[in-house]
């Protein structure tokens, strides 16, 4: 990578137009450069060398002292450069003005140097005058700390924990002092006091530099959990990071040693080097010859904190008849998988693109594979569709990158899981360039980002306008669980991720960041970004905790100027481990443990293996839980729980098997710790558990409802069972890994507890690609439940088995009831008067006066006893009656009911067109009646009222 970036240069002591009345002072201030880092960095005040530590990335500081002053107007020039010849300037004025007055001028104690967190061998001491020249005796004069987290004391000796602002009286010379006790940050002039007294002109400051102090832990850098072709040289070199806590720690020898597969540092065993001025050792190191897990210890000696780092690296062998393949899978930063995002892989001149994560698991796999070699993965998870196959909006995940190697004829995967966190809509802000903007987090209180206007970029070079405004948003995102490795042992709070992704900003963005950590008010922090060009995390700013402690805030002119992720830091991780000891899980391979950790299935047990070096023939074996104890168990072999996990050696490790019962329904992650100790040594191994769960989903196809022809009901508790497939659900079951296990090889289905006999599905044959039963409509229409089992059984024989009950209700036939007047069937009685069957004769119409007739049927609507002024006989009545159902209904339309039942010939339910088509055709006198319910029911009686799903009736003219 060519770099052409110059260095970032901040003058920051003293400050630009300040006033000084000394006729010398220090120039101080920061320096850093991300690419060339330390080679080559230095720095040139009014063309004199200064001091440089040079940090790492953006926190390098420098000072240079003795600069001499002329009354009047001072230019200071400062430059930076690289090894490269790059390099950048910054100046800035200062005032040199006469004493006048009663004055301050400083004595003694400036430029002295000592360790972090050492007290300086000498006070710092500042005489007052009075306009005249005499001391000014009892005059209150302030010091204050105002870089770094140092800490003032009135004595030498003190017990107390010392204080930021100190305020001392003048003596009888005018002189007043304090003890400096330096803050936690290494560097050039990195400490500094400023000295004020009211009412007297001009103030004194004072610098000091801190140094590293001893080495006390070792971090892994870079190169862990590596993916090569056994064998061959890892393509990432093997990095450690030795610090005294919070600043590197140069000449420290670093014994690299192979202590497990094989592997070699050309051609030898082990490896000892001399750490950089950074604080950093790197070795290449070729895997051994077979597959499997190749492990490196690195440690230094006198390490106090006794932990040494392990690297992992894995080793890959090819199979000439093996295809090339590569898979991963994609989660979201609380382990669920991220159905839809779209995969895309390139090698050389070959892109891979029309893959994407699947909806149950998020596993994505690459198979047409014809390259191999250096490649790089794009996951964009603004188009994924389902979070634990439930539907999501797009914009729901970012998207990030790997570069990564392809081994020919080996099935290839990622060291971890693509993990991609959901961004909050709440969190986004309409930037249009024309104002500065405030990011905020939710559930994040006190982080905020700054963003000014006109500053952004897009990545595509487009700029933010009122026209075209972009959204930026900051999100949360699990440290542990960022999408690449934070180095050095940097282990913050919590990380984010700041979005659109490659977006620049220039001024950049300003950070006030919570101080989680519980840092001391005035400490130096560094903020850090991922970088896509080196594939790596870079400290791209600092920062200092505020006085009332509560956040951490960039300094000036620095902030994020590329979008993307990013955290804080420190504090730095001093945990460690040894391979002396061994803590595995039976039944799960080393490659998939790395790959997606080691599985246990919720409430299940699988065996613990325990091992620890046999020249240890003495020493104390502890096995216990670091994370999660509140949902795991220790059983032994007879399933009773085990409370002693402690072993004097010589011991024989007894069977244990551990098992996980959580308090609720959501698996989480546990972590095992093996500890050995004796007098001198202590080691530990530990393997975290991604604990899964099987559910059953399930699908009821509600083949006849009163509104839908078709209803899918998600995950109901009441399935309801029917005397023929038209009226009984269509049942549809899947098994789901919840949020992410390993392939099984097998489903095996059964089902239970029905109380009709009849009920007779037959499961699919056991398999592994049968994760879905689809028990159709045969459940019968009697109440009752029916459990249903399935069992997954992975490789090596462990099984994870899950049931899920169903109530059964009834759903009734569809009845339709319909009838006419049928006039063959209706007889005219006798006895009716004369005048009546005159006008009504027995034979039908014609009549002989219509008019008449109307006007007598019209009377009788109106009154039936005297129609058209006669009386009426219970005959005529009679009569009259009759001949109406006789000569005025209709007979039963031909026709009007295809099959006679609302069937067509394809259906297998009421035809509901062919019931509207019936009630469309107009008759006299029709009858039509509707029923169809659903209930549930036990021994005693209805559960809850049934349900109607289809009442109607219908009688007259319709």
């Amino acid at each position: 990578m060519q770099d052409s970036e110059p260095p970032f240069l901040f003058i920051d002591f003293p400050i630009n137009n300040a006033v000084l009345t000394v006729s010398n002072t220090v120039i101080a201030g920061r320096v850093g450069d991300m690419l060339s880092g330390y080679m080559g960095l230095n720095v040139m005040v009014n063309t004199q060398a200064a001091n440089v530590i040079v940090g790492i990335g953006q926190n390098g500081t420098y000072e240079r002292g003795n600069v001499p002053l002329v009354m009047g107007s001072n230019l200071i020039t400062a430059v930076a450069s690289d090894v490269h010849g790059n390099s950048v300037t910054q100046q800035v004025n200062v005032f040199r003005a006469a004493i006048t007055g009663a004055n301050m001028v400083a004595v003694s104690g400036d430029g002295q140097i000592t360790n972090i967190l050492q007290q300086l061998a000498e006070p710092i001491v500042v005489e007052v005058k009075k306009a005249n020249g005499a001391p000014f005796a009892n005059k209150l004069v302030t010091f204050d700390v105002t870089r770094s987290n140092g800490r003032l004391f009135i004595n030498a000796v003190s017990t107390n924990a010392g204080t930021m602002s100190l305020q001392v009286f003048t003596d009888t010379n005018g002189l007043a002092q304090a003890y400096w006790r330096l803050g936690m940050d290494a560097g050039c002039g990195n400490n500094r006091i400023a000295v004020t007294s009211q009412s007297i002109s001009g103030n004194a400051f004072f610098c000091a530099s801190a140094m590293p102090g001893p080495a006390g832990q070792i971090n892994i850098g870079s190169g862990n959990n590596q993916r090569v072709e056994a064998g061959t040289v890892a393509p990432e070199k093997l990095r450690v990071w030795v610090s005294d806590g919070c600043n590197g720690v140069t000449n420290v020898l670093v014994t690299f040693t192979s202590i497990y597969g094989g592997g070699q540092f050309n051609g030898a065993n082990s490896i000892t080097i001399n750490t950089s001025i950074t604080g950093h050792a790197q070795v290449d190191f070729t895997l051994g010859p077979a597959a499997g897990k190749n492990m490196v210890e690195a440690t230094f000696p006198g390490n106090t904190n006794k932990y040494p780092v392990i690297f992992i690296l894995y080793g890959v062998t090819r199979n000439i008849t093996q295809p090339t393949t590569f898979k991963g899978i994609v989660m979201d930063d609380a382990s669920c998988s991220v159905g839809g995002a779209h995969c895309m892989l390139t090698m050389g001149s070959e892109t891979l693109s029309n893959v994407y994560s699947d909806d149950a698991q998020g596993q994505f796999t690459f198979t047409a594979m014809t390259n191999s070699g250096p490649a790089h993965l794009k996951v964009d998870g603004s188009v994924a569709t389902l979070l634990n196959s439930n539907a999501i909006p797009a914009g729901t995940f970012p998207a990030l990158g790997y570069d990564l190697m392809v081994i020919p004829n080996a099935q290839n995967q990622l060291p971890t899981p693509v993990f991609i966190p959901p961004l909050n809509p709440t969190n986004a802000v309409l930037y249009d360039g024309t104002q500065d903007v405030i990011l905020t987090c939710e559930g994040i209180d006190e982080l905020k980002m700054i963003v000014k206007a006109g500053s952004m970029r897009n990545k595509d070079g487009s700029i933010p306008n009122p026209a075209n405004p972009a959204y930026l948003s900051i999100n949360q995102v699990h440290h542990d669980e960022i999408p690449m490795p934070i180095p050095d042992g940097a282990s913050p709070p919590f990380a984010w991720t700041l979005q659109p992704g490659g977006a620049m900003f220039d001024p950049p963005v300003q950070i006030q960041y919570p101080n989680i950590s519980g840092l001391p008010a005035g400490a130096i922090a560094y903020f850090l970004s991922f970088n896509h060009d080196t594939e790596q995390f870079n400290i791209v700013a600092t920062g200092s905790v505020v006085p009332d402690g509560s956040c951490i805030v960039t300094d000036s002119g620095m902030g994020i100027s590329v979008a993307g992720w990013g955290c804080n830091c420190p504090p730095y991780s001093a945990s460690g481990d040894a391979s002396k000891v061994d803590l595995e899980i039976d039944g799960v391979s080393e490659s998939d443990e790395t790959s997606v950790g080691a599985f246990i299935c919720l409430n299940n047990t699988v065996p613990l293996s325990l091992s620890v070096d046999p020249s240890y023939t003495t020493g104390t074996v502890t096995m216990s839980v670091l994370s999660g104890n509140d949902k795991i168990k220790i059983v032994d072999d007879q399933t009773n729980e085990v409370s002693n996990l402690t072993w004097n050696l010589p011991s024989t490790f007894p069977a244990l098997f551990v098992k996980v019962i959580l308090p609720s329904s959501s698996p989480r992650d546990v972590t095992l710790e093996l500890f050995y100790e004796n007098d001198d040594i202590e080691c530990r191994d530990t393997v975290k558990l991604t604990v899964f769960k099987v559910d059953i989903a399930s699908d009821a196809i509600n083949q006849y409802d009163p509104i839908n022809a078709t209803f899918d009901l998600i995950n109901p508790t009441v399935v309801y069972g029917g005397s023929e497939n038209s009226t009984a659900e269509n049942l549809e079951l899947t098994a789901m890994i919840v949020p992410l296990g390993p392939v099984p090889v097998s489903y095996t289905w059964s089902f239970s507890n029905i109380v009709e006999t009849g009920f007779n599905p037959t499961p699919p044959s056991p398999s592994s690609a049968i994760s879905k039963w689809d028990v159709g409509d045969v459940i019968a229409s009697f109440a009752g439940r029916v459990t249903f089992t399935v069992v997954l059984e992975f490789q090596g024989g462990t099984t994870c088995k899950t049931t899920k009950e169903f109530e059964v209700g009834i759903r009734t036939d569809d009845t339709i009831v319909i009838g006419w007047i049928d006039p063959n069937l209706v007889t005219l009685p006798g006895g009716a008067a004369v005048w009546l069957t005159t006008k009504f004769p027995p034979a039908g119409p014609p009549v002989p006066s219509p008019l008449w007739s109307s006007l007598f049927l019209l009377d009788l609507s109106e009154n039936s006893t005297t129609p058209n002024f006669q009386t009426l006989t219970l005959a005529d009545r009679d009569y009259i009656l009759k001949w109406m159902f006789k000569y005025s209904g209709d007979p039963n339309p031909a026709g009007v009911i295809p099959g006679g039942n609302f069937r067509g010939s394809t259906n297998t339910h009421i035809d509901e067109q062919e019931v509207l088509t019936f009630k469309a055709f107009l008759t006299n006198y029709k009858l039509f009646n509707r029923l169809q319910i659903k209930y549930r029911a036990n021994s005693v009686g209805f559960v809850g009222l049934p349900v109607i799903l289809k009442a109607s009736t219908g009688l007259g003219l319709l």
